[in-house]
């Protein structure tokens, strides 16, 4: 925490159109904190993202929200709120999101995968899924060759193709939840 009281993590109005915590939730969280316990995505996304929002593992998903512990929507309302925007949204806007929050590439070597996330960032899976053929092939090359001839100018070009892809797909999100605020499932 910082003197002000805020996080030094807290993002910023820029970083919305990066990072959206209801995506987040939506990708990789709602099939756990709706009860989904003995799917092998369930039981992993409670592994890496604590659980139910409450961080104890509950079976009945409504308890907790019955009782009054917990603050906001039940899960269970909130992806009837989220899943409308999802629904509204193009093709092309949910694989950007897909890759971007929930996107691994298995087929590389561990090795090689962290040098393209070392030279990417949060971007990476989004840029890997954004290139393609010759251009990914280049952008790989470059991530993963810290000799190669201009790594800088291809690594910084391919980052800007994805942030802006990124963006783009937030700004829809944004959009889209605005035209279906009020709607659930």
């Amino acid at each position: 925490m910082s003197r002000d009281n805020t996080s030094r993590n807290a993002p910023t109005p820029r970083d919305r159109e990066l990072f959206n915590e209801e995506i987040h939730w939506l990708l990789n969280m709602a099939a756990s904190a709706l009860g989904e316990r003995s799917a092998h995505s369930g039981i992993l996304s409670v592994l890496q993202h604590g659980g139910f929002p409450t961080g104890v593992p509950e079976t009945d998903i409504y308890s907790n929200y019955q009782m009054g512990w917990c603050a906001g929507d039940s899960a269970p309302e909130r992806w009837r709120k989220t899943i409308v925007i999802w629904r509204a949204l193009p093709i092309d806007v949910h694989a950007v999101l897909i890759a971007h929050y929930c996107g691994t590439r298995s087929d590389l070597p561990g090795s090689v995968w962290a040098r393209i996330n070392g030279a990417l960032g949060d971007l990476a899976m989004a840029a890997m899924w954004i290139h393609e053929g010759e251009a990914l092939a280049k952008l790989v090359e470059a991530c993963v060759d810290q000799k190669r001839e201009g790594r800088d100018d291809i690594i910084a070009a391919g980052a800007g193709r994805a942030e802006r892809r990124v963006r783009q797909a937030h700004r829809a999100w944004y959009a889209t939840k605005e035209l279906t605020s009020g709607r659930t499932a």
